[in-house]
């Protein structure tokens, strides 16, 4: 297994939790392309928005890259390492479970190759990004690589694509984001 994590105190939290599993995990952040390095390193630097904590419980779940953050005003935040998509996803990889905290919005269209990937779930950021046409264009793109069979599950229960093109025919209408289940044949 290989995971990414890229805040510290979380990143201390995963290994915690997975001593003595065979996983291998980096302390980056995900993203389409590392824009601040324009001869194409594999990795750069950007700032990560440190969710605010709850009514007393401090929040480790909300961390977003910068322009994902949906804070607004003054916020915490700690530079992280990032790493293009493409350069994390390696032959070896089957199945990929993403939730970037918006994010893939932008990472999902940019892949170049899926490489040996046959199963992919991801959370869709429609709380940051509401437009219907964009989130169906990321559906044909994913269909260009082979993806098919989409589930979808908008956290109220699993919903049918042809009634979510009725139900949201431009801006989602919903109040959470979705999950999007996709399968694809093995590579040849």
């Amino acid at each position: 297994m290989v995971a990414y994590e890229p805040h510290p105190e979380n990143a201390d939290l995963y290994r915690a939790n997975t001593r003595g599993l065979p996983v291998d995990l980096h302390q980056v952040a995900l993203v389409a392309h590392n824009r601040s390095d324009p001869a194409g390193a594999s990795t750069a630097t950007a700032a990560l928005v440190v969710g605010k904590d709850y009514q007393g419980v401090k929040n480790t779940w909300r961390h977003a890259l910068a322009p994902y953050s949906h804070y607004k005003g003054a916020v915490e935040t700690v530079e992280v390492q990032t790493r293009s998509f493409d350069d994390a996803l390696t032959d070896d990889i089957t199945f990929v479970k993403m939730d970037c905290e918006g994010a893939e919005l932008d990472i999902l269209p940019a892949v170049q190759s899926w490489r040996n990937v046959e199963r992919l779930v991801f959370e869709y950021s429609f709380t940051k990004r509401r437009d219907m046409p964009a989130f169906w264009d990321t559906l044909a793109t994913l269909r260009e690589h082979g993806f098919h069979r989409f589930a979808f599950k908008d956290f109220t229960g699993e919903v049918d694509a042809s009634a979510w093109r009725h139900k949201h025919p431009s801006l989602w209408q919903g109040s959470t984001d979705a999950l999007v289940f996709c399968l694809r044949e093995p590579a040849p």
